[in-house]
C-alpha cells in the first residue's frame, strides 16, 4: 500500500503521513487498536527500520481483523 511504498522509497514524511490518516480513520469507525499501534509508528525515529517493520506487521494483522469484525457486525 501507500505506507509500504514510501517506506521503500525512503520517504519517511510520506510514510507518516499515511500512517497519520490511517490512526484517524481508525479511531473515525472505533478500531482504536489499529490507531494505536498506527500512533506507536509515528513516534518511532524515521532509522529504526526494525521497529516499522515489527509494527507494520502488527498494524496489517490488526487491521485485518478490525476490518472482518466491522463485517460481522455489519452482515449482523
Amino acid at each position: 500500500g501507500e505506507i509500504d511504498t514510501a517506506l521503500t522509497a525512503q520517504d519517511h514524511s510520506g510514510a507518516r503521513f499515511a500512517m497519520h490518516t490511517l490512526k484517524g480513520s481508525s479511531y473515525n469507525i472505533g478500531a482504536d487498536q489499529v490507531g494505536e499501534l498506527c500512533a506507536a509508528f509515528e513516534r518511532l525515529d524515521s532509522d529504526d527500520t526494525a521497529g516499522q517493520t515489527e509494527l507494520l506487521i502488527d498494524i496489517s494483522q490488526t487491521y485485518a481483523s478490525s476490518v472482518a469484525a466491522l463485517h460481522s457486525a455489519a452482515a449482523a
